[in-house]
């Protein structure tokens, strides 16, 4: 079936390669805010001390005290880098989601009138013939048809740019919807 724009909107973000590396750094950027709020971890030391028939066992329970202190200012800066980090996805997602939805309104607009110029064409030619036929059986005069013939001549000029930028439009929509060929993609008719 036709692709719609929302359709082309889902299929843009799902296949996005720069979006599925703003969403690891999101996840990164959230596990070091995890990691910032959680307290540091104490360490145990156990020696043991031999001196001929003494044995002497020392125990030992630290802290990281630098660490600690320094926890709400280490909060603060992470989550900071996530939010920025969360801003510019939603930046990016917004701005391909406008994007895809320009690139598909193009594409369709742009195909419609190749359409449109490639009937403007099938017209003018039959109106060129016809003036070749009419100057042939002395109906009209040279001028006419070379009139008809410059008519003829624009339109195949119009219906040819009018092929080229429907080209151009669908494969800028094809790389915003991350597919490799655009075989697939069918656009609505009208």
């Amino acid at each position: 079936e036709p692709l719609t724009v929302d359709a082309a909107v889902q299929v843009a973000l799902l296949n996005n390669p720069g979006l599925r590396g703003g969403f690891d750094a999101l996840v990164e950027a959230e596990t070091r805010v995890v990691e910032a709020r959680r307290l540091p971890n104490p360490g145990i030391t156990l020696a043991r001390l031999a001196r001929g028939d003494e044995i002497e066992w020392e125990r030992s329970l630290h802290l990281d005290l630098a660490r600690l202190l320094a926890m709400p200012l280490r909060i603060d800066v992470e989550s900071r880098l996530y939010e920025r980090a969360r801003r510019g996805l939603v930046l990016d997602v917004l701005r391909l989601a406008a994007d895809t939805r320009r690139a598909w309104v193009e594409a369709v607009a742009a195909a419609q009138s190749a359409r449109y110029q490639q009937d403007a064409l099938v017209a003018a030619e039959a109106g060129a013939d016809l003036a070749r036929r009419m100057v042939e059986t002395g109906n009209w005069s040279v001028l006419r048809q070379t009139r008809e013939q410059r008519a003829y001549a624009d339109a195949a000029l119009d219906a040819a740019r009018a092929a080229q930028r429907s080209k151009r439009t669908r494969e800028r929509l094809v790389r915003l919807l991350g597919l490799d060929d655009d075989g697939m993609l069918r656009l609505p008719e009208r």
